[in-house]
C-alpha cells in the first residue's frame, strides 16, 4: 500500500509544485483561445486526475519502465513552464515530444500489464487536445508571443530571436578553454 501511495504522490506533488510556481504568471484568461477551450478551472482538476492515473499505472508496472515513465513526467512538467513563459510555438512543439513519449509509455506499459497501458489512454487523449489548444494559442496570439524561434548555428553562434531581443552564444577566444562559451543578451530598439 505504501508503494501505491508513493507512486501516486510523486506525479501529484510534481504537478502541484509546478502549478504553485506557474499560477501567479498564468494569463490563460487573457489569451485568444481556439474553439472548445475549457475554462481555466478545468486544468487543475483534469491534471490531478491524470497524475493519479499515471501513478497508479506505474505502480502496476512493478518498477519496470522507469526511464520512459520519469522522462515523460519531466517533459510534462517542463511543457507547463514553457507555456507560462509564453513560448507558445516551442511549447506546442514540446507537447508533440510529450505525446510521442506517452505513446511509447502506453505501449510499454501495455506489454507488462494491459490495464496499466489502457488507463493512460485518457492522458494521451488529453495531450492531443492540449496540443490543439497549444497550437491554437500560438496561432491566435503569435504577435504577442514572447519568443519566436529562429535558430541558426553558423559557426559558434545561436540566436533566439524575439522582436527586439537576441540571446547570443559564442566561443570565447581563449585557447586554454576551446569549448568555453559566453552567453549574453542584447536588446534592440
Amino acid at each position: 500500500m505504501k508503494k501505491l501511495i508513493k507512486n501516486i504522490l510523486i506525479p501529484v506533488i510534481m504537478g502541484g509544485i509546478i502549478s504553485l510556481i506557474i499560477s501567479p504568471f498564468m494569463n490563460y484568461q487573457d489569451l485568444n483561445k481556439p474553439p472548445f477551450s475549457p475554462p481555466g478551472i478545468t486544468f487543475p482538476i483534469v491534471w490531478t486526475i491524470l497524475y493519479i492515473i499515471m501513478g497508479y499505472s506505474f505502480y502496476k508496472q512493478d518498477q519496470q519502465n522507469k526511464t520512459i515513465y520519469y522522462t515523460q513526467l519531466v517533459v510534462n512538467g517542463l511543457w507547463s513552464i514553457f507555456f507560462v513563459f509564453e513560448w507558445y510555438l516551442f511549447s506546442s512543439l514540446w507537447i508533440i515530444l510529450l505525446i510521442i513519449l506517452v505513446i511509447t509509455m502506453v505501449k510499454k506499459f501495455y506489454e507488462i500489464n494491459k490495464l496499466s497501458g489502457l488507463i493512460n489512454i485518457p492522458y494521451l487523449i488529453w495531450l492531443v487536445f492540449a496540443a490543439y489548444l497549444s497550437f491554437g494559442v500560438y496561432f491566435l496570439n503569435e504577435q504577442n508571443a514572447k519568443i519566436n524561434f529562429d535558430i541558426s548555428l553558423p559557426h559558434g553562434k545561436l540566436f533566439l530571436l524575439h522582436r527586439n531581443l537576441r540571446l547570443l552564444h559564442r566561443p570565447i577566444s581563449d585557447s586554454r578553454y576551446p569549448n568555453l562559451y559566453f552567453i549574453y543578451v542584447k536588446i534592440y530598439d
